[in-house]
């Protein structure tokens, strides 16, 4: 009974700490036991624990184009692009420029103690390889916008962006539209 129950409580929640502490103390038969479990199954925790939703949008010189996508279910966005010597990613007013020889970028983000949802590191790629010599940095405690401008004369330099979970791709690949140069990745909570 104890298994069966403890399979279906969260065991940081309230129910779970009663029933691990009480549940020894019942001893006078199997009735005693199915009243304390109905007890258990009736009480509700409900803290809220779901972050804001990452969006994403494609843009020209800074000017965003077209859809909006958002996952709520990722925690992390995998941008992909050719290098160029403007390339640069910006925190809120916080920036740094790409490494040269970059072709990705990766953000992740998580919800903090107080509860706001904020990008809480970065890693730069090259052939899906971290670039360990060159760290990227979020600044402290975190971000709740990111850009990435990559401007190189008049051509499409971002290739392509997708929403994964805990490093795994979930979700559609997105690529610019045809024919609209798309050299920027705007990033935010929806």
């Amino acid at each position: 009974m104890l298994r069966i129950l403890s399979s279906n409580i969260n065991r940081s929640s309230i129910a779970w700490q009663l029933m691990k502490n009480l549940l020894p103390i019942v001893t006078s038969g199997l009735f005693a036991t199915m009243l304390v479990a109905i007890t258990f199954m009736s009480i509700s925790v409900s803290a809220s624990t779901s972050q804001a939703p990452g969006c994403f949008q494609f843009s020209t010189n800074g000017n965003g184009y077209g859809t909006v996508w958002c996952n709520s279910k990722a925690n992390d966005l995998s941008v992909h692009f050719k290098w160029g010597p403007n390339c640069f990613i910006m925190f809120g007013t916080a920036g740094q420029p790409c490494p040269k020889g970059a072709n990705n970028i990766e953000i992740f983000w998580g919800m903090t103690s107080t509860g706001a949802t904020l990008i809480t590191s970065c890693e730069w790629t090259k052939g899906n390889v971290v670039l360990t010599n060159f760290p990227c940095n979020v600044p402290s405690p975190g971000s709740s916008t990111f850009t990435i401008e990559n401007i190189k004369g008049s051509t499409t330099t971002i290739t392509k962006a997708y929403f994964t979970f805990n490093g795994a791709k979930i979700g559609l690949v997105y690529k610019p539209a045809a024919g609209i140069v798309t050299n920027d990745v705007e990033f935010h909570f929806g």
